[in-house]
């Protein structure tokens, strides 16, 4: 039973910290630095998946997350920035985080699109 009670409690105090990070980078440099990787990791993508392409062109909106990197031993963790784009102009950025427990062991980085269109919403990880 306690150590059910700490699981909670450490899960819960890494939660709070991602949840706690600012989704805009605090600098103009970095919102620009952000917003070029975007740009060249959808580029890498389209030319992975020719179909992309056309996918986020008849999207309303979409969000780019040039890398998410994530880790854990038993517990779990993942964090990336993005850049949101509604009918192709950008208009603000968001974060993706991530917590998990259970058998794991490392870590990786990877890139993601959300993809919304109508009432749907698709998720495609690089």
């Amino acid at each position: 039973m306690k150590s059910t009670v700490r699981v909670a409690v450490v899960l819960t105090f890494v939660a709070g910290l991602l949840i706690s990070c600012s989704t805009a980078p605090s600098t103009v440099g970095g919102r620009d630095e952000l917003l070029q990787q975007a740009t060249s990791t959808l580029g890498e993508m389209n030319r992975e998946d020719s179909g992309l392409d056309e996918l986020t062109k008849k999207a309303y909106g979409y969000a780019l997350f040039p890398q998410v990197a994530k880790g854990g031993l038993v517990l779990g963790g993942g964090y990336g920035r993005g850049v949101v784009y509604e009918q192709g102009q950008h208009i603000g950025y968001a974060d993706l985080s991530q917590a998990s427990f259970g058998l794991q062991v490392g870590g990786q980085t990877y890139s993601a699109e959300a993809t919304v269109g109508g009432q749907q919403v698709t998720y495609v990880p690089k």
